[in-house]
């Protein structure tokens, strides 16, 4: 998401629609398994390497609250 969202931000290394819809790809499959990580060990982590800006991001993009 992160790498992602730099792309977006950038705009030259690919279209900016093409970054937007890989992050959320990524945040939703990220969501999907945050229901099987019940120890919280995986996802939680992996999210850590993302500012909470972006995950911002894309939660304002997808309607969607990664934390529940």
């Amino acid at each position: 998401m992160k790498h992602c969202h730099s792309s977006y931000e950038r705009g030259s290394d690919l279209p900016k629609e093409q970054c937007q819809r890989e992050g959320i790809s990524y945040y939703f499959l990220l969501k999907h398994l945050k229901n099987y990580d019940r120890a919280n060990e995986f996802v939680a982590p992996a999210l850590s390497h993302a500012p909470a800006k972006i995950v911002r991001f894309f939660e304002n993009r997808t309607g969607s609250n990664i934390y529940f």
